[in-house]
């Protein structure tokens, strides 16, 4: 018999661990609001970073106002929080022809800030530099020459090399600055071929390897047509293909060219976008969407996820349809992702939204082989005066972007714009999302039949106890092992115990 009870444990306690939950509680995206009435174009847009953090508190680059229709006299702002994003107050603001700029931050503090000239009076970029023994105030800015002209730039810091990479598009530029402003190196990364490079951006991997991505534009309905990829070991001097292939600068921009196209060539005839990329122990992961033409009008499809392998350059994982975890599901035009760059052993955590207007989380504890529900926000209210908003085919979440990185105390974080149906009248919310367990008191523990020997547990020394006691008879409860009071130590104890098997009980009951 006590064998017999030994085989019926041990297939109670494989069940038990084949039954446990893959995630734990969902976590709560919170979205306070940073500012109000403000450009549809605010955080324009997840190709490049607008949100930091440091030692110095989290800061954000937003655009206040549209400017006029040739784009001119707009307002942007550098913002700070030092409350862990529940408020944010302006340490900088110009009126310039760009998009909202882009931001790094390095290990001292500082804050590098480009922004784009786009009229073709101006053609140049400027780096503005904000030190924290500065208060952030007083910015040293230094002027790119011919890095301008462009609404659609990238950039990204490699401390290691203490130098920038900005790159802006059509025709595609890359530029190395060294951290003191002075322009080390300028390179011509691609030509037109049918379709010319949009959207330039960048990630760099644990060994500080250099990924620049960029998707293509036909210039008529095509809309977005391509997503290609190339990368480079040493600081942006030479370039490859992800499986190591040496390629020679300028590449074609579009699928006529050598470089790795991350779409299937059936996909040319729709619009594909990349929302977000990052690299993670040998495997470079994309998210990207897709607009298909039906009857003259573009439908929005969904949200892809597709993983390649950076030994062979092969794709060796694809979400095809909706992206989702266990409840939440991914269907926004815009995500962003992130990582501990150099913990190997970090998940991955990709931020977007849902067809229910939340914001969502999804994370992969096993680089990218599986997606599990992580966080999720209240949902936003439809706009009563722009029904269109409210459909499948549109979002009022837009322009979903973020820091690359985990911040210091364990927390995701980013920016989006919530769009309104009355032009330049739309909000721009902050999100985060803590990574760190919430303290909760610790209950009273609850008295548990099976806690034998009094410890406060019921594992397996109780175990031990009722077998050795079991088929003794005597008065009720002769035995701690006589749980139901019987008169016995049978079955019906055995049942008891294995049914409270790993709770907490409290000692001596």
């Amino acid at each position: 018999m006590k064998k017999i009870l030994f085989v019926s444990f041990v297939v109670f306690l494989i069940t038990l661990v084949l039954a446990a939950p893959v995630m734990a509680q969902i976590k709560t995206i919170d979205t306070p609001i940073v500012a109000e009435h403000v450009s549809n174009y605010a955080t324009f847009t997840s190709n490049n970073q607008k949100v930091i953090s440091n030692q110095y508190g989290i800061f954000i680059t937003y655009q206040y106002s549209a400017g006029d229709a040739s784009y001119l006299n707009i307002i942007w702002r550098l913002a700070r929080s030092t409350d862990g994003g529940k408020t944010f107050t302006t340490i900088y603001e110009s009126t310039d022809p760009t998009n909202p700029p882009t931001i790094e931050t390095d290990s001292q503090g500082i804050i590098y800030l480009i922004r784009n000239d786009h009229t073709e009076q101006g053609r140049s970029a400027y780096l503005y530099r904000f030190y924290p023994e500065k208060d952030f105030k007083n910015p040293t800015i230094t002027t790119i020459p011919d890095a301008g002209f462009s609404g659609k730039f990238g950039m990204i810091l490699d401390e290691s090399r203490h130098q920038i990479y900005y790159a802006k598009h059509n025709p595609m530029f890359m530029f190395t600055i060294g951290l003191d402003g002075t322009v080390k190196r300028k390179t011509l990364i691609n030509t037109d071929g049918v379709a010319f490079a949009n959207y330039p951006q960048f990630t760099m991997d644990e060994h500080n390897n250099l990924y620049l991505a960029w998707v293509t534009n036909k210039g008529s309905n095509a809309n977005y047509r391509s997503i290609h990829v190339i990368k480079s070991l040493d600081g942006g001097v030479t370039w490859r293909k992800l499986d190591g292939t040496t390629l020679t600068l300028p590449v074609v921009a579009d699928e006529t060219g050598p470089t790795d196209m991350l779409i299937f060539h059936s996909e040319l005839t729709g619009s594909s976008w990349l929302s977000s990329f990052i690299v993670k122990n040998n495997k470079i992961h994309f998210v990207y969407n897709t607009w298909d033409l039906n009857n003259g009008t573009w439908i929005r499809g969904p949200q892809y996820y597709a993983r390649y392998d950076l030994t062979t350059g092969q794709r060796d994982k694809f979400i095809e349809g909706t992206w989702k975890g266990e409840t939440l599901a991914i269907s926004n035009s815009s995500a962003v992702c992130a990582t501990d760059r150099a913990d190997t052993q970090s998940p991955i955590y990709c931020t977007s939204a849902d067809k229910d207007r939340r914001m969502v989380t999804l994370v992969s504890y096993d680089n990218g082989d599986s997606w599990h529900d992580f966080a999720v926000s209240a949902p936003f209210p439809p706009d009563p005066q722009f029904p269109a908003l409210n459909n499948d085919n549109y979002e009022n979440i837009y322009s979903i972007g973020g820091y690359r990185s985990i911040t210091s105390d364990g927390m995701i974080i980013g920016t989006f714009t919530e769009l309104s149906g009355v032009l330049h009248d739309a909000r721009i919310h902050f999100f985060k999302i803590s990574l760190n367990p919430s303290p909760t008191p610790t209950p009273t523990p609850t008295p548990k039949p099976g806690d034998l020997n009094g410890d406060g547990k019921v594992d397996i020394f109780d175990y031990n106890l009722l077998v050795t006691n079991f088929g003794k008879t005597g008065t009720a409860r002769f035995s701690p092992a006589d749980i139901n009071g019987d008169g016995k130590v049978d079955i019906f104890d055995y049942n008891v115990l294995v049914g409270n098997f790993g709770l907490p009980a409290q000692a001596g009951k």
